[in-house]
């Protein structure tokens, strides 16, 4: 295990204290034995001493008491001194308590031992005094110098075992001193330990969590540029080079998403362009009405937005046997054709794609045959679609080969999409001329029948009638009959500059329908005040010219009739809402009609009629005819208002 590594100073510093712990424990343990031997020595020593005092009360009782019971005891005394004095200098077995002897220690101090030699040379002449003692006769002379002796020994004895029991004390004293200063080296053992831990922790570990904590911190809010550089052991090495990796990734994640981003916003700011482009191209065209005028600018602005060298615009026939070309932008010699078949393989394909069609530099040989063959390098192709209807393709190439992009095939299909819409609009505005003047003419009919025709009858009627007077010499029924007929022509001239106006000039978009009529009202009952006018829609109706056109002149219409044939005393003209539709009625109480009369019988009513209902039809409405002979007549005109334009 590496001392670099974390887990490698960790685990010296934890088996150094655990072995600082386990000797402070065997020493602590040894040196508890070691003053339970002392303490037992000592004990031992001092009992030297105790027996050397009871050796000699023992003399001086056998002296005064004789032998009796204390001889043995003497005996016993001098066995018990020799063993233990033995065992304190050699080491053995010395007698402790009755019946137990304990085990002492060699002693290898030089004073105790010097010390032991004093007592040992003393015991000897002590024993030999004993001995005397023992086997000298009691109340002798011999026997109380013996005694004296002793006596005079034993504190001789007694002092030098005072003196090795002082050196046992301090020798044990010194072993607990030497046991103190042992605890406290392990104590500031364990602190240095404890401080090296410290020290290794906070360096090792604490120390480089905290740089890379602000590495890491630094990194969450973005600031990537800065390398992640922490020194330390083996594991900070790692999670260093881990973070460092990551920051590295980062940062060329950052790079590829900036470069992603500015294509992107390259490729947003391209494709708007074109967007704005096809939006202008398609407000261009759509602004065009004429067939041949959508075409040349269909081509002209795909030749331009593709940057193509030629485009161009062809149409299936009827038969949709041959495609033929429309219209072309780019050089004259790029045209080779004016048709190709449909059935050839290129238009086929053409035909049956909902995409566009492109082909490389080799297919592109014998793919289009209009086009030129140093054009056909780079070539695409669009359909014109008309409600899922293929018409015909849009084209473009080019001489260089993969000119065309792939967003190229996305633009042509809008412009083809725009192609497609406009020629339909110029179809539809083609048409809706056509019906317009068709619809003109009808107008102009309705109008020479409502008025300039039924003059010029009354005007033919009238002549006769005055011819046939002044035949009969009624000169002056001939005179009334001529006036009728000057207010006739005047009239029949104000129809013709009517209908001359009506060609050029339309109704003001902003009046009312209310307006209308009533304007119409006053200008065709010509003061007799018999048309009455009730307007029961409150809400002010503003109509499309033509809607608004196709009302009045069914109201003119019917007023006209009702004024000239119907021989009424009051005619009213009421308009209303009902529903989603407005109601506009003319009602008369005169004589009436039928309208089941047939056209040979009163042509001029079924013709009056036809044309009210037709233009019925054209506002989306209906047209009904309420008559009964000798009770009036009521013609109500109905249509919706949903598309039209109501104002509060």
């Amino acid at each position: 295990m590496s001392f670099k590594s974390i887990q490698g100073r960790l685990s010296f510093l934890f088996l150094a204290f655990a072995v600082l712990v386990l000797v402070s424990v065997g020493v602590t343990f040894w040196g508890l034995n070691a003053q339970k031997v002392d303490g037992v020595v000592i004990n031992l020593a001092g009992r030297q001493r105790m027996l050397v005092q009871q050796m000699t009360l023992l003399a001086l009782k056998i002296e005064n008491q004789g032998l009796e019971g204390h001889l043995e005891k003497l005996v016993e005394s001098q066995a018990t001194f020799v063993s233990t004095l033995s065992a304190l200098r050699d080491g053995g077995q010395a007698p402790y308590l009755p019946g137990r002897n304990v085990e002492l220690p060699r002693t290898t101090s030089p004073d105790i031992l010097r010390q032991i030699d004093q007592v040992d040379e003393s015991w000897d002449t002590y024993r030999a005094q004993l001995n005397q003692v023992k086997s000298t006769p009691p109340n002798s002379q011999e026997f109380t110098r013996a005694v004296q002796a002793v006596q005079k020994t034993a504190p001789v004895l007694v002092k030098q075992m005072d003196s090795v029991v002082r050196l046992y004390e301090a020798q044990s004293a010194a072993r607990v001193t030497r046991l103190r200063w042992v605890q406290v080296g392990f104590l500031f053992s364990a602190l240095g330990l404890l401080v090296i831990g410290v020290w290794v922790t906070r360096l090792s570990i604490i120390t480089p969590l905290q740089d890379l904590g602000s590495a890491a911190r630094r990194i969450g809010l973005g600031d990537i540029e800065t390398p992640v550089q922490v020194d330390g052991d083996v594991e900070i090495d790692v999670l260093s080079t881990t973070m460092e990796d990551m920051r590295s990734k980062l940062l060329v994640s950052q790079h590829e998403l900036k470069d992603w981003a500015n294509t992107l916003e390259e490729r947003v700011a391209q494709r708007t362009q074109e967007l704005e482009a096809l939006n202008a191209v398609s407000r261009e065209i759509g602004s065009r009405l004429n067939l041949n005028h959508v075409l040349n600018s269909v081509v002209k602005k795909t030749r331009q937005l593709l940057k193509a060298d030629v485009a161009y615009l062809c149409l299936l026939d009827e038969r949709e046997s041959s495609l033929s070309l429309q219209s072309t932008s780019g050089p004259p010699e790029a045209i080779l054709a004016c048709d190709a078949s449909a059935d050839e393989q290129w238009a086929s394909r053409i035909i049956a794609s909902e995409d566009p069609v492109r082909c490389d530099v080799d297919a592109c040989q014998d793919f289009c045959q209009i086009v030129a063959r140093p054009y056909r390098h780079s070539h695409l192709a669009a359909p014109l679609n008309i409600e899922n209807h293929v018409i015909g393709a849009l084209c473009v190439a080019s001489q260089s080969p993969d000119f065309l992009s792939e967003d190229a095939a996305y633009l042509l299909s809008r412009l083809a999409n725009i192609a497609s819409i406009a020629m339909e609009n110029a179809r539809l505005y083609a048409q809706l001329e056509r019906s317009s003047a068709l619809e003109e003419r009808h107008r102009i009919a309705a109008e020479i029948h409502d008025g300039l025709a039924q003059t010029l009858s009354f005007l033919l009627i009238s002549t006769d009638h005055a011819r046939d007077e002044l035949e009969a010499g009624d000169v002056l029924h001939a005179k009334q009959t001529l006036s009728s007929v000057e207010r006739g022509v005047n009239q029949a001239s104000v129809d013709i500059r009517r209908a001359i106006d009506s060609l050029h000039d339309e109704f003001p978009a902003q009046y009312t329908l209310q307006e209308q009529i009533s304007s119409m009202i006053q200008e065709v009952d010509s003061g007799d005040q018999r048309v009455v006018w009730q307007n029961k829609a409150n809400i002010p109706l503003v109509l499309a010219h033509q809607n608004s056109e196709q009302v009045l002149r069914v109201v003119r219409e019917a007023l006209i009739n009702a004024l000239k044939h119907s021989q009424a005393t009051q005619i009213s003209v009421n308009l209303e809402r009902a529903n989603g539709s407005a109601v506009v009625s003319v009602q008369d109480n005169g004589i009436g009609f039928d309208p089941q009369t047939r056209p040979d019988q009163d042509d001029r009513l079924h013709f009056g009629l036809k044309i009210m209902h037709a233009r019925a039809a054209r506002l989306g409405g209906e047209l009904k005819i309420h008559s009964v002979s000798g009770e009036g007549a009521c013609i109500e005109l109905s249509w919706p208002l949903e598309d039209e334009r109501n104002y509060d």
